[in-house]
């Protein structure tokens, strides 16, 4: 199943400045990702008995999972690479011998939601703070290939410094093809919002297969959903946890707090409903030890940079000293653990008194209006 390749964005950047770069800087990295003429690159599958298939894309190891019920395929989560949503689509419907009638968005993250626009006359399933993140990423995304142009006639000025050495030049030139070529790929990205929104907990029957969404942001972001089929004994979290690897925390729009109560329900479930597959946003599925670890990473987080504080360093002493190193083979560790540590770090900063501890952050640090739910 080879594809051309695409990207994708993510969420970042300063923290005052952080919304208005959302878009570009970080679409300037990811569309840089992959270089043309690099490896084939698909989506593999994976069956989850005869009833699941889990499709995850080989540049950013997303999943995206696609059960059978009586009534045809539903999909939990797409791709960013519209190709890749296309093909996957094709191998579930072919394999569970129906037609896909819903997709459910566990968050607005564009790995997870550019391939909706593959998906015309169906159903698009999602909380309502994702629906808000994605009509806000329409004109962000507009606003960023307008300035595409200068972006690459940046990179072609400073490809002229000559105190460059050679070995910078050539990576600045890839940089450049790379994001030159993926550009004109994304050119006809129609950025797809749910057309059905829930903002609490709910219960859907779709054909013979119950399915419990459990609305948990703010967490990873603002609107994330979790799907639980228990005729399936099947959960599926969003980025809520990956399989010994770390997903980013955004200052902005997430909550540690939110992430925390969000794990501890989650591990509470899959207990309780005996759970025997979990499938995160990125990386290779398991059982609730994905849940058990990832909950142990916040928790200790949580408790470090509050110990941190209290010690009384600085903001950059902190993220030295608050290094964790018992994760440091997790996927993602040197890339996301320091700008998790910054993120706790300047969301106390925040806080009408910092120093008594993460009372705010254990509900919603940023002020985002979303209603937390029950814990249990």
């Amino acid at each position: 199943m080879a594809e051309e390749s695409e990207a994708r964005a993510a969420p970042g950047g300063g923290p005052e400045r952080q919304r208005a770069l959302f878009g570009a800087a970080f679409l300037v990295m990811a569309l840089s990702r992959v270089s043309p003429g690099t490896a084939q690159v698909g989506v593999q599958v994976q069956p989850l008995g005869p009833d699941i298939r889990v499709g995850t894309d080989s540049i950013w190891e997303a999943n995206s999972t696609a059960l059978a019920t009586s009534a045809g395929v539903v999909l939990i989560d797409d791709f960013m690479l519209r190709t890749f949503t296309r093909a996957f689509r094709e191998r579930a419907e072919r394999d569970l011998g129906r037609p896909v009638v819903l997709v459910i968005n566990t968050h607005a993250h564009d790995d997870h939601t550019w391939g909706n626009q593959v998906f015309d006359g169906v159903p698009i399933l999602a909380h309502e703070a994702t629906l808000r993140e994605m009509e806000a990423r329409i004109p962000q995304m507009a606003s960023f290939l307008a300035r595409a142009p200068g972006v690459l006639t940046h990179l072609a000025d400073s490809l002229k410094r000559a105190e460059l050495d050679a070995s910078a030049r050539s990576a600045l030139e890839q940089r450049r093809q790379a994001i030159a070529t993926n550009l004109e790929r994304h050119a006809d990205v129609r950025i797809t919002p749910p057309n059905q929104v829930l903002s609490a907990d709910a219960t859907r029957t779709i054909g013979d297969t119950e399915l419990r969404m459990l609305a948990l942001g703010p967490a990873h972001s603002p609107g994330d959903l979790a799907v639980f089929v228990p005729s399936l004994h099947l959960l599926v979290v969003g980025d809520l946890a990956q399989a010994r690897g770390l997903s980013g925390l955004d200052p902005q729009s997430g909550s540690l707090g939110g992430w925390i109560l969000a794990l501890r329900r989650l591990v509470a479930l899959a207990e309780r409903e005996e759970v025997e597959h979990v499938v995160p946003g990125h990386g290779p599925t398991g059982g609730p030890e994905i849940l058990r670890e990832a909950l142990a990473y916040w928790s200790a987080l949580q408790r470090e940079v509050t110990e941190a504080r209290t010690a009384g360093p600085t903001r950059e002493q902190a993220l030295e000293r608050v290094a964790m190193t018992e994760y440091a083979d997790w996927t993602n560790y040197g890339l996301l653990h320091r700008s998790n540590v910054a993120a706790v770090w300047d969301a106390l900063d925040r806080l009408p008194h910092a120093g008594s501890g993460l009372s705010c952050v254990l509900d919603t640090c940023t002020g985002m209006p979303w209603k937390r739910m029950p814990s249990s």
